[in-house]
């Protein structure tokens, strides 16, 4: 076991010089390396012996991924930068403490221990320091659990169960391995594991998919446990082989995960590990229930580089690059807990396939003047924890979706320059796009996913000039229980056709945030539900074209003005050919109606001042429900 023990640690030599780089987090000393080649000699001349052939076990990661981020736990003492102690004080039938964490040099070990009836033990934590997402992670650990203890290498999302029933934008847990020495039965367990996977929270809505009772003789010795998580895949080995696929029984994450090393003990809320030994532990001297890692590796796809700033501000700079790799048309470029410079110049024109923003320590601006040329994968801010401002020229060479945000801040993505192309550009996300520059863009144009169960937040227009060469229409597609909005800002003047489908929730499609500004081509519904809200909030919404209900919308429908601004309707408001069109005006402002209509659904005036309604005549040849008490001179 020894031989094999330290074989393993052969093959971290070998993971490490395949990847070695400067920017790599990882190390290696020159007297390891000497032990480890004597090792080497030394157990394949024992091999020899035994008439056995010598094939060592290297821990290497999948075909098409490189080193990004880890700890060899070489050092004598935790390396902080890298680590949190996770949840300190309390936890179950322990407390957690930071001098159950030890390192010999070689390995880092967490003791569970018990002093005066009180048990320790402790928890490790990547949480603040890196939150990595799809790739593969691996670490080589040896379990000393007894009764009433486990331990566990896990990833788990910062937002798990924030949004039930999101799956994508909220995450989940990750349980890459999960040890204990006895199940809930008192039955012997300790040679092998199980990997679980939990989302939607830890209360009633908690949902989750884990493999059977994994593995072999896993008692004793160190063995490798490795997770694959790429887009709605979930794959896990034991020593390099595939032991549980969880993709068709868990729906997809797009949010990162921190890396926890964790031991603990309880047994009073669940006995899922047995019951405490009565006499616990034994001292933190005493104690043989050691969970001892040799290391921990997060690989990523080579198409995914991490940006860390560390040279320059200069994209065009290798050194910035983790494992100096340089920006190409297939990169994914991505921005996290690594980044430690977020105001960045491109320093040429550059074509990557898309941006990538995980959680960081500070807010991101991209600037320049050299053109960025995104590809399909787009801008994905869904596990954002910062704002990021784009003011480098953009330019869309393929259809494609920016999501946006999830937190506070990390919700608000602002594009100032120039954003060019004719490709069809989605807004999605909880959180709000700001356009505010100078654009060319022609493409189709879609406020949101054109789902009906999802929250795709705010797309903001803050100057004309931004969707001045948008397709004709504009798409605002959400349906059903979804919900998504078009803001206008600052004296803006959409020329396009509008179309907007109808929903349920009572959130505005298109709202006025201030100041004046104008939807000068028509509005057309489309079905989807039977909501359609315009809101004013200050200032005043002139709607010019044509509004009608359209050939799809079916039903009663209804257009509601609401909020406390004004709105003037001097285009025709009409019926669709498929249904009538009735009229809700909420708003406690001013509603300025000039136009000529002919839709018949009725109208009703709950709030605010009605003005023109001479031209409601046709609208069933009566005037509007609360017209008397609330309608000014026409």
């Amino acid at each position: 076991m020894r031989i094999c023990a330290v074989t393993r640690e052969s093959g971290r030599f070998f993971i490490f010089k395949a990847a070695s780089s400067p920017s790599v987090f990882v190390t290696r000393s020159r007297k390891i390396f000497q032990r480890t080649i004597f090792v080497l000699r030394l157990a394949a001349i024992l091999a020899v012996l035994c008439g056995a052939s010598f094939t060592p076990a290297f821990a290497t990661p999948p075909a098409g991924y490189y080193l990004v981020w880890g700890d060899e736990f070489n050092e004598t003492s935790l390396d902080t930068t890298k680590w949190t102690y996770w949840e300190p004080g309390t936890w179950g039938n322990a407390v957690n403490v930071t001098n159950a964490v030890t390192l010999n040099g070689s390995n880092l070990v967490i003791t569970s221990y018990t002093t005066g009836g009180t048990n320790y033990t402790a928890m490790l934590a990547s949480q603040y320091h890196f939150h990595p997402r799809y790739g593969y992670y691996e670490s080589s650990i040896q379990w000393g659990d007894t009764n009433g203890e486990w331990s566990a290498f896990w990833l788990r999302s910062p937002t798990m169960g924030t949004w039930l029933d999101n799956a994508y934008i909220s995450g989940g847990e990750m349980d890459v391995c999960e040890h204990r020495y006895v199940g809930i039965y008192g039955t012997y367990i300790a040679n092998i594991i199980s990997a679980n996977i939990h989302w939607d929270g830890y209360g009633s809505a908690e949902e989750s998919s884990g493999s059977p009772n994994v593995g072999n003789n896993l008692q004793t010795g160190f063995h490798t446990y490795g997770l694959l998580w790429g887009v709605g895949t979930y794959t896990f080995q034991i020593d390099g082989s595939e032991v549980w696929d969880g993709s068709s029984v868990t729906p997809t994450f797009g949010s990162d995960a921190y890396v926890l090393l964790s031991s603990q003990v309880n047994d009073s809320s669940t006995t899922w590990a047995g019951y405490i030994p009565s006499g616990g532990y034994g001292s933190q001297t005493q104690s043989t229930t050691k969970m001892m890692v040799d290391y921990f590796h997060y690989y990523a796809p080579t198409n995914v580089i991490f940006w860390t700033g560390a040279a320059s501000a200069y994209w065009t700079n290798s050194a910035n690059w983790i494992s100096n790799m340089p920006p190409l048309t297939a990169s994914d470029l991505t921005f996290s807990f690594l980044s430690v410079n977020t105001n960045t110049v491109l320093g040429s024109n550059l074509t990557v396939d898309g941006l990538i923003m995980l959680e960081m320590s500070n807010a991101l601006s991209i600037g320049g003047t050299n053109t960025l040329t995104l590809g399909a994968s787009g801008i994905d801010m869904v596990a954002a924890h910062q704002n990021v401002i784009l003011t480098a020229p953009m330019n869309l060479g393929a259809a494609q979706t920016w999501t946006v945000g999830r937190n506070i801040p990390g919700n608000l993505l602002t594009v100032n320059g120039d954003v060019a192309g004719a490709s069809t550009l989605t807004k999605a996300g909880y959180g709000t796009l700001i356009l505010d520059g100078t654009n060319s863009f022609s493409g189709v144009f879609n406020v949101d996913t054109g789902s009906s169960d999802t929250n795709d937040g705010c797309l903001c227009i803050a100057n004309s000039a931004a969707v001045a060469h948008a397709a004709s229409p504009i798409w605002i597609r959400n349906t059903g229980t979804s919900e998504s909005t078009l803001q206008l800002s600052n004296g803006v003047t959409i020329v396009q056709n509008v179309n907007m489908a109808g929903r349920n929730p009572n959130v505005a499609a298109i709202e006025n945030l201030s100041g004046t500004n104008t939807l000068a081509g028509g509005l057309t519904f489309a079905a989807g539900g039977s909501v359609y809200l315009l809101q004013s909030d200050a200032g005043t919404l002139s709607l010019g074209g044509t509004i009608s209900a359209g050939n799809t919308a079916t039903g009663a429908n209804t257009l509601t003005f609401q909020g406390t601004g004004n709105f003037l309707i001097s285009g025709s408001i009409q019926n669709g050919s498929a249904s009538p069109l009735s009229v809700v005006q909420s708003n406690s402002g001013l509603l300025t109606i000039s136009g000529v209509n002919t839709f018949t659904g009725g109208m009703t005036v709950s709030a605010g001042t009605l003005a023109g309604a001479g031209a409601l005549v046709s609208c069933n040849g009566q005037y509007p429900t609360g017209w008397q008490a609330r309608t000014a001179a026409a």
